[in-house]
């Protein structure tokens, strides 16, 4: 094998070993009790000695207490029953929506496009 040759796989395989240091460096972790540099920077209250990713536990999309309501929009076509279908599965608790909306609800049960209604958590 020419000299020439030999040298261009010398410094190709050279070129390849350091990009992939290189790259290799960007990706890991820091050792626990060493300081982070760049995009890994742990914030100010973080623990120290923990490594920056950790498990977390899921979020709940949306948290409702016990006294807590949602709100609904009328549009043209709902009825009580039918909200309760929606928001209860059962269609025959639509008392507990009439209940909770006593004010709105004191002269007619009848729904108009826009009334804004209470519903109580079951």
């Amino acid at each position: 094998m020419p000299n020439d040759a030999k040298l261009g796989l010398v410094v190709g395989v050279g070129l390849v070993i350091a990009i992939g240091v290189v790259f290799y460096k960007k990706d890991a972790s820091p050792a626990p009790g060493t300081p982070a540099t760049g995009a890994a920077v742990q914030s100010a209250g973080a623990n120290p000695g923990r490594g920056q990713y950790r498990p977390t536990r899921g979020r709940v999309a949306s948290r409702y207490t016990p006294e807590a309501e949602r709100e609904h929009v009328v549009v043209e076509g709902d009825t009580l029953t039918g909200l309760a279908e929606r928001y209860y599965g059962d269609g025959d608790r639509d008392e507990s929506i009439r209940q909770a909306n006593a004010e709105t609800l004191a002269q007619s049960d009848a729904l108009t496009p826009g009334m804004v209604l209470r519903i109580p958590e079951p």
